[in-house]
């Protein structure tokens, strides 16, 4: 994911399994760009939220 505006914000995508701890990834500040790759054994299902705060 990528934070691409000038507004002292972060960029946050949360991750939650059904059965396991959720992860949280961050990319702050205008053009900060992270990517990731997140396992989860045994899991098949999972919620993603993409939010700005």
């Amino acid at each position: 994911m990528e934070d691409t505006f000038r507004d002292n914000r972060c960029a946050y995508v949360t991750i939650t399994p059904r059965r396991e701890r959720s992860r949280t990834i961050e990319a702050c500040g205008s053009g900060v760009r992270k990517n990731f790759s997140e396992v989860f054994v045994d899991e098949y299902e999972a919620t993603v939220k993409l939010r700005v705060a």
